[in-house]
């Protein structure tokens, strides 16, 4: 119960290598924590359906506060997340969110595309990693895609995926994204390899 309570108080939650994670709780503390600032649940085995809770908490936390929840770091590398949980979260992400780390989960081509459609809507979002998830060429294109109109993402982690990485080089040169017929620039790094 210390732990419970000291997790509602704090900045960051934290589990590694943990399964079985109560997502009851973890929806308890983001929706009533004013001060966590950081999520990191590596390694839990927590999957699509814990993404569906984990959405739904978040989208309760922002209702209940106003966008009170001020999360600033989402870590949930090593968690069998498939294309439903990308699903799930890229709906429910806060706007305070910088850092998004899906690392070696399963998210695919279908996943991709809705971290492609966040990229799209999410204004403050610096980092996403999505090494080592079996994203594909198409799935690359669409997160490209999505790039085009964020201008705030600074990294975007592609290593590890099945894909070609020379069939996208040239949409990353010279380092400019159509958008709407004007000319905007890219500023995000993305890491192929």
């Amino acid at each position: 119960m210390r732990a419970f309570s000291d997790a509602l108080a704090g900045e960051a939650v934290r589990a590694h290598a943990t399964p079985g994670i109560d997502m009851s709780k973890i929806s308890v503390v983001l929706r009533f924590s004013r001060s966590l600032r950081g999520l990191q649940l590596v390694n839990c085995d927590l999957g699509d359906g814990a993404m569906d809770c984990l959405a739904d908490a978040l989208n309760a936390a922002s209702d209940a506060f106003g966008n009170g929840l001020r999360l600033e770091s989402l870590h949930l590398g090593t968690n069998h997340i498939g294309p439903d949980g990308a699903a799930a979260l890229a709906r429910a992400i806060p706007q305070s969110i910088r850092l998004l780390a899906l690392e070696h989960n399963v998210l695919s081509d279908d996943g991709a595309a809705s971290c492609a459609t966040l990229l799209e809507q999410n204004s403050a979002l610096a980092l996403l990693d999505l090494s080592f998830n079996h994203i594909g060429d198409l799935g690359v294109l669409r997160l490209l895609d999505g790039l085009a109109s964020n201008c705030a993402l600074e990294q975007l982690d592609l290593r590890g995926n099945p894909y070609d990485p020379a069939q996208h080089a040239p949409a990353l040169e010279p380092r400019f994204a159509l958008l709407e017929g004007d000319a905007a620039p890219v500023k995000a790094r993305v890491v192929f390899e």
